[in-house]
């Protein structure tokens, strides 16, 4: 046991004695701390000084989910057309319950990033348009491309996913109208990664 020191002065021994209180306190465990809290309470059970309020606790969702397409796409691109045309706009959807509304930001994936046949532009509304990058496709040569596409969420910690997208190839007139869809096989001959 240490040796007793000696004050100054009366207030000098008074805080020396509040400091090591508080380190005391600051070292306990909760269990300690529950049961300092009930002891000194015994002593002081007194019905005027006691009273009940309702306690009302909100569990927030935690960030547990990523997002992923709103749906399943069917997209089409006709063969006459233009370089940094959109060709369909997708959304995406999250499981989380978010208490500031759910944003999501899109983009290629790698290796698909440098891709020349197609991009991803971010709305920032949640949504995201699909543009061509080049002028014209041909169905005879290549019918089908996939276009991965990773969205991620900003939640904490932050979620993403990557969706592939199937984009076909279609004849169509000068206004733009489909003409003829290509009639895809359950399994696909020629199909390349963008």
């Amino acid at each position: 046991m240490a040796p007793h020191k000696k004050y100054a002065n009366d207030n000098e021994r008074k805080a020396a004695k509040v400091q090591r209180r508080r380190q005391q306190r600051a070292n306990e465990t909760l269990e300690e701390q529950q049961h300092r809290w009930d002891k000194n309470n015994a002593y002081k059970r007194n019905p005027k000084e006691s009273s009940r309020v309702p306690v009302f606790i909100k569990v927030l969702d935690v960030n547990d989910n990523a997002p992923e397409f709103a749906m399943l796409y069917e997209i089409f691109v006709c063969e006459n057309a233009k370089a940094e045309q959109i060709i369909h706009t997708v959304s995406a959807i999250d499981k989380d319950d978010s208490y500031s509304g759910l944003q999501f930001s899109y983009e290629v994936a790698n290796p698909a990033a440098h891709s020349t046949n197609f991009t991803v532009k971010d709305n920032r509304d949640n949504t995201a348009g699909i543009y061509t990058r080049r002028n014209g496709y041909s169905r005879h040569e290549m019918n089908t491309y996939l276009l991965p596409v990773v969205i991620s969420d900003y939640g904490f910690p932050i979620q993403s996913s990557t969706g592939t997208l199937t984009i076909r190839v279609c004849a169509c007139d000068h206004k733009e109208a489909i003409t003829a869809k290509q009639t895809i096989p359950v399994t696909v001959n020629r199909v390349d990664l963008i």
